[in-house]
């Protein structure tokens, strides 16, 4: 047999080793998948998918599926003891034992059922909830086993997987270093801590849904935090209800909006100028200089929530065609997408009313800048590009 596992270490926020990303084990590797789990002194696995979905076997049933039932696997004997269900993810607790030494140890197994393939979960509510509850047990286990620990000081890999171990293992791994990062300074670098997590599994994150998923769940968090403003408080906005959530959250998000309501607001809302959804700038802090904290939350952060929940604002043009189209793309994609999208759009025009205010070592360094065409004929943005001495 091979000691090799499809399985990587990846970084956390100030953690070297924090996760151990895998792919969903395969019958001929349960063994070595627990073995894994043994010399890692692994205390928590997450499991992101189902074993079937749509009638494809997406990971093996590598744990006993019944309370009090145990199964072998290869020298180790796994028992599950007690199910905890829950509304979004179900708690296993597993007795694991090497059958060489005769010793035992505690695992905890946590199967998250509401994330589908190639998808996201329908609220970000309830996967924050579920990060909280994996990160409190964690911390729990964690000391009561310090004594017996001698490695990093962040105690043992959290093990995550999903079908292949990168999709949705990505986004659950980006996230709890993204909202790690924010409760301790108070910023977030999505972009960057997708590409570092890249550098050490490949492909991490697969699709656009599940990395916009990472920029919604960050503002929905920060919002819960107080860091971000309702969305009733903010000017010009309604507080949108979404209905038919999971578990009753009929209250909570402003983010998930019917495909019918986002058409009718664009309908509405597409030819009002840009003006309109500008958000309002912060009062000048004394001294003239914007702190950090206040510039990502609530400059960027503010940003993005409207760019993500009124479409893009861009107006299409064909080639060869002169005529403008008379609609803004739908949809969030649009946002995004291109030059002339409206984050695109928002960002150049806070530009001029935010470089005055950043923090000097944030500053562009000196130098002659010129305006340089965008190379879009639709698109009101110009970019600054830096002239050669």
């Amino acid at each position: 047999t091979s000691d090799y596992i499809n399985a990587s270490f990846m970084d956390g926020y100030k953690r070297v080793n924090a996760y151990v990303a895998t792919q969903g084990p395969l019958p001929k590797t349960f063994g070595d998948f627990w073995r894994m789990v043994w010399e890692q002194r692994v205390l928590i696995i997450v499991m992101t998918t189902r074993v079937v979905e749509r009638g494809r076997v997406k990971c093996g049933q590598y744990w006993p599926l019944e309370e009090g039932s145990a199964d072998v696997y290869g020298r180790f004997q796994v028992r599950n003891s007690r199910i905890e269900m829950f509304q979004d993810f179900k708690l296993s607790h597993l007795e694991l034992c090497d059958s060489q030494s005769g010793e035992r140890r505690d695992v905890a197994h946590y199967l998250y059922v509401s994330w589908p393939d190639f998808g996201v979960p329908k609220s970000a509510s309830a996967m924050l909830d579920f990060r909280a509850q994996v990160k409190r047990h964690q911390e729990a286990a964690f000391q009561a086993m310090c004594t017996d620990w001698t490695g990093p000081a962040g105690g043992p890999p959290l093990v995550v997987h999903c079908s292949a171990g990168i999709g949705r293992t990505g986004t659950f791994c980006t996230l709890d270093i993204c909202l790690s990062r924010l409760d301790d300074i108070g910023t977030v670098d999505v972009r960057q801590t997708v590409r570092r997590m890249r550098s050490q599994r490949a492909f991490s994150i697969q699709t656009w849904d599940q990395y916009y998923f990472c920029y919604r769940a960050v503002l929905e968090y920060a919002q819960r935090r107080g860091l971000l403003p309702p969305v009733d408080e903010a000017p010009g906005w309604e507080e949108i209800r979404a209905s038919g959530v999971r578990g009753g959250r009929g209250a909570a998000s402003p983010f998930l909006v019917s495909a019918a309501r986002r058409r009718r607001r664009i309908a509405r809302e597409g030819a009002r100028p840009l003006e309109a959804y500008r958000p309002r700038f912060p009062d000048s802090p004394a001294g003239g200089v914007l702190p950090r904290r206040a510039l990502c939350l609530s400059v960027r952060a503010c940003v993005c929530v409207r760019a993500c929940a009124c479409g893009s604002g861009a107006r299409n043009q064909r080639k060869g065609d002169d005529a403008q189209s008379s609609g803004p793309r739908r949809g969030p994609r649009g946002a995004w997408c291109g030059p002339g999208g409206t984050l695109a759009r928002y960002l150049g025009l806070w530009r001029r009313k935010l470089d005055p205010l950043l923090p000097k070592r944030t500053r562009s360094p000196p130098g002659q800048l010129r305006e340089a065409p965008n190379g879009n004929p639709t698109s009101r943005t110009a970019h600054l590009c830096r002239c050669r001495p």
